[in-house]
């Protein structure tokens, strides 16, 4: 009946159940060797691919969000060092400035909502977007 408040979109946004990776990490992610460039914009444009979908399944939003900020750290070799490889604030928030954006031009935030992404919209997600509690579920 009300209109959500930017706090409860975030956590709508955060807990939807999604299609999810789960394993996102730099050996199943095929890059090509050299992008091509775009007409339209004449910016390069890499088409990247995923592969090894054996733990893909349907999970909240931010599982895969958070598992891949896992799987940034050197998996590879089976011994991360959490505390020097997790990707800095720096790298979280341009990763979700990037993800949220694509998320928000496919219209995955709201299908209702058909406002427009502004960058004010973006950092107010960001600023909520990990604040979810599952306790809490309303």
């Amino acid at each position: 009946p009300y209109p959500l408040s930017i706090e409860q979109k975030a956590i709508q946004f955060c807990r939807q159940i999604v299609f999810t990776h789960m394993d996102c990490q730099s050996l199943n992610i095929l890059t090509p060797l050299s992008t091509s460039s775009s007409s339209d914009t004449g910016e390069s444009a890499a088409i990247i691919r995923l592969i090894d979908f054996e733990y893909s399944s349907f999970n909240r939003r931010a599982v895969d969000i958070a598992n891949t900020f896992l799987e940034h750290c050197d998996m590879n070799n089976l011994k991360p060092q959490y505390e020097n490889e997790y990707p800095t604030d720096e790298q979280q928030h341009t990763f979700l400035m990037s993800y949220m954006r694509q998320c928000w031009s496919n219209n995955q935030w709201n299908r209702n909502d058909s406002s427009n992404c502004s960058n004010n919209h973006v950092e107010i997600y960001l600023g909520d977007l990990f604040t979810c509690d599952d306790a809490n579920d309303d």
